[in-house]
């Protein structure tokens, strides 16, 4: 009887290890699908904010024809409201709006 319960008792040298190499393999993988879906959607985010004018220029009376950056602190647009072209140049300090004559009619 006594060797029978020698025979249960599991000695803890012998017990089965651990594998931490895999689950730390899918850790790691994880992490990085997670990095980059969030990159993903970052980078979709900034897609769609800089096509949002041209998704509103069509149900708006004012459209925004050009930009262009002329400092980092001065812009400057081509804007048609109603059928008439401006010039709008925009600066931390100042705001002008100038007409533009369309010389191609």
């Amino acid at each position: 009887m006594f060797n029978f319960l020698m025979n249960t008792v599991t000695d803890p040298t012998s017990a089965p290890a651990i594998k931490t190499a895999p689950s730390f393999l899918r850790l790691g993988i994880s992490f990085v699908v997670l990095i980059l879906a969030l990159w993903l959607v970052v980078w979709l985010l900034r897609k769609l904010s800089h096509s949002r004018f041209g998704f509103f220029n069509h149900q708006s009376s004012i459209k925004v024809l050009e930009t262009k950056p002329l400092s980092q602190k001065s812009v400057l647009y081509i804007i048609e409201y109603n059928g008439q072209k401006m010039m709008v140049a925009e600066s931390s300090q100042h705001l002008k709006i100038k007409d533009v004559e369309d010389k191609s009619k």
